[in-house]
């Protein structure tokens, strides 16, 4: 039983140390040392203590400090381990509001406060298993059911192949923990079966390096390099190329509103130059406010999020494709319908920034004539804004890539593959998701995903964040 303790407990540690402020990694940790007590309490009933007793290593106050121990960690695995896996199918399924996880992880606790007091403990541990089962069992039924409705919702490529571990490494051990440390003990009486748990644990430990290491497990991606080194030439890189992209974007309309200037002043009649000239100084003025926020700030994202007005906002973002004529060159049509009413909590320049990549790839998904469509959804918790296209669309098997730095469908080598790289980041930053559909050869919707309560009806009046 020692490689029990021992590999789940390294599971825990490498959880912790990777990602140690999101609750559901924390979570998963926790269920990872719970479970983990109970080959630490039998390590030492069967090797530790007769090992000490055959070499006359033991003294009484020896012998009852590992008893203690050993009492502790029986009772954590038993009690401890259904309390946080449920917690952990809470947290990482997001489908209860944060302020109710936090008043249900007291009161999920509490069933383990009689679970003390029924439990023999004199001379040794001996849990009452029949109370144990009416409460543990629906604690991880529960948790199983929660995780795999919110696998089977999720949209996110990405988010969905970090799932994969829990749902198809961890599910048959939570299964074997139910059927041999409590059904077994509270309605047979059998307590052997538990020593198969070595063979579930290796499979269990074997996963999660393997699946780890190719898409994340439990939420976390396993790196075997240098992560400070690695960490700051990412957020250089990351900073840097963003700018790249945006100079790159904002260069190319400066230039057709350039070519648009220059043909009109070629003639004499009719010249109204407002339009274009307007055009210029939004390009520009967007261009300066992008360098200065990531000039200083290549580390993370900052957010500066006041109210504004998503119908103006996505129409002048729209206004700057049609002016440049990248939609009339392409017989492209774009199409908004946002209600005049709704203001958006948000950072004007990233949302701006994340409009014109998803227009201007949209644009460039469609040869000769397409429509894009850009409106709004309100669900329960969660305000949307779809773009969608009627372009080429990406392959099935090709979805989950988009997402990733420097991946771009394009071939042109024109294109650095960032863009929605850096929208994906900006929508996390504000504890939303950007979630892509698409078909090939009928086009392809973007999803952004805001928290409902970024969303206001009425009239604009609260600085949010500075």
């Amino acid at each position: 039983m020692i490689f029990v303790f021992i590999a789940l407990w390294t599971i825990a540690a490498v959880l912790l140390i990777n990602d140690p402020k999101t609750k559901s990694t924390r979570w998963a940790a926790l269920t990872a040392f719970a479970g983990g007590g109970g080959g630490l309490s039998r390590t030492i009933t069967e090797n530790v203590l007769p090992y000490m007793h055959k070499y006359d290593l033991s003294t009484p106050t020896i012998d009852q400090i590992l008893l203690t121990i050993q009492k502790i960690g029986s009772f954590m695995n038993h009690s401890g381990t259904p309390y946080c896996f449920l917690m952990y199918g809470l947290t990482v399924s997001q489908l209860i509001p944060a302020k109710r996880v936090k008043i249900l992880s007291y009161l999920l606790a509490i069933p383990i406060i009689p679970s003390i007091l029924v439990s023999k403990w004199s001379p040794v541990l001996v849990p009452n298993f029949k109370f144990l089962f009416f409460w543990c069992v629906p604690y991880f039924l529960i948790s199983i059911g929660i995780i795999t409705y919110s696998f089977i919702k999720e949209k996110n490529p990405i988010i969905r192949q970090e799932k994969i571990f829990t749902v198809t490494v961890v599910f048959p051990l939570i299964i074997f923990q139910i059927l041999v440390n409590y059904t077994l003990k509270a309605f047979f009486y059998n307590d052997h079966a538990w020593r198969f748990m070595p063979v579930m644990i290796a499979f269990v430990f074997t996963g999660f390096i393997v699946l780890g290491t190719k898409y994340g497990s439990l939420g976390i991606k396993l790196r075997f390099e240098r992560q400070s080194l690695g960490r700051t030439m990412t957020s250089l890189v990351s900073g840097t190329s963003i700018l790249n992209h945006t100079l790159k974007n904002e260069l190319l309309k400066i230039s057709l509103f350039s070519d648009n200037i220059r043909n009109l002043t070629k003639k004499h009649e009719g010249i109204d130059l407002d339009q274009h000239l307007l055009g210029l100084d939004h390009s520009v003025e967007h261009l300066k406010e992008m360098v200065m926020r990531i000039h200083g700030h290549t580390q993370e994202i900052v957010l500066q999020e006041i109210e504004e007005h998503l119908n103006i906002l996505v129409n002048e973002c729209s206004e700057q494709f049609v002016l440049s004529n990248c939609t009339a060159a392409n017989n492209i049509r774009i199409n908004v319908d946002i209600p005049e009413d709704i203001y958006l909590v948000c950072d004007r320049v990233h949302l701006v920034e994340i409009l014109n990549n998803l227009i201007r790839n949209a644009i460039e998904s469609m040869k000769n004539v397409g429509e894009i469509k850009i409106y709004t959804l309100t669900g329960k918790k969660n305000f949307s804004i779809y773009v969608q296209d009627s372009g080429s669309g990406i392959p099935k098997d090709k979805i989950h890539l988009v997402l990733h730095p420097f991946y771009s469908t394009k071939k042109t080598g024109k294109n650095f593959g960032l863009g929605l790289s850096y929208c994906f980041n900006v929508m996390q930053k504000i504890r939303g998701n950007l979630i892509v559909l698409s078909e090939v050869d009928k086009g392809t919707t973007i999803i952004l995903d805001f928290p409902k309560s970024k969303m206001v009806i009425g009239k604009a009046s609260t600085m949010i964040g500075g």
